[in-house]
């Protein structure tokens, strides 16, 4: 069984129709990347399958459980992060204070042992730090841990978004335009990075991104979106032959972009 099953995934804002009966699947281990033009529904299979917003037909299935049923609050707790192309960090905390944030869906003291400060509550909250520590480290952001957030450069504060999402300890991470905004190092170092939170974490990923060499460069399979419709669905060498991709790209390989 897949670990995420999206089934006939089908929404409309008005007479738009967003999504148009998508239906793909992301194993255990795996490293998928969705891809597409502008407009194409990307980011709209990530807000539903993160419970932002509700499809009018299909099914998106999480180990087995209905994700659907979920508040977007109950989807973290399930196993599922993500970032968000836009940020939406807490600008006015500090990096550690923001991956801790993270943390919270994992924790297990409730609100009366912790105003009590019983031992396993401190012992808890050492652990938490031990696990946003070690996040840091991975990320290179032991630097600025006590630096505020919103005072950083817009690669690190990337970087940040993706540390605080791996803090609630996902099975699946949903990474949404990473590479937005980066310069070529930036990007160089970002394919590296995902390949060594996959080390990290086990999780599995899901990889919303435009930058097709990164895609191509480190993605096990894509899936390519084209008005809302499943276009392709494959190796990205199979992907790159693909007549109907490079029609979509407007004629151009997926390796130029």
């Amino acid at each position: 069984m897949a670990l995420l099953e999206v089934q006939e995934l089908t929404i409309r804002f008005g007479g738009i129709v967003a999504l148009d009966g998508v239906s793909f699947t992301v194993g255990e281990d795996d490293l998928v990347g969705l891809i597409g033009p502008n407009g194409a529904g990307k980011t709209t299979v990530f807000n539903v399958i993160s419970r932002l917003y509700t499809p009018d037909r299909g099914s998106v299935r999480f180990s087995g459980h209905d994700l659907l049923k979920d508040r977007p609050a109950g989807i973290v707790r399930r196993g599922v992060a993500r970032t968000f192309q836009n940020l939406q960090l807490f600008p006015h905390m500090t990096v550690m204070e923001n991956v801790l944030v993270g943390t919270h869906s994992i924790g297990k003291s409730d609100v009366f042992s912790a105003a009590l400060g019983l031992p396993q509550v401190v012992g808890e909250e050492h652990r938490l730090h031990e696990r946003a520590w070690s996040i840091l480290e991975l990320l290179n952001l032991t630097g600025v841990a006590r630096l505020v957030a919103g005072a950083l450069p817009y690669g690190v504060q990337k970087r940040v978004d993706i540390a605080r999402a791996l803090a609630s300890r996902p099975r699946l991470l949903l990474l949404d335009e990473p590479a937005a905004g980066l310069n070529p190092a930036e990007v160089e170092h970002l394919a590296e990075l995902i390949l060594e939170i996959r080390r990290f974490s086990n999780a599995s990923v899901l990889l919303v991104e435009h930058h097709m060499a990164l895609v191509m460069r480190i993605c096990q399979r894509v899936v390519v979106l084209d008005f809302g419709k499943k276009i392709a669905d494959g190796t990205p060498q199979e992907v790159q032959r693909d007549p109907a991709v490079i029609a979509a790209y407007l004629g151009e390989t997926a390796e130029a972009h």
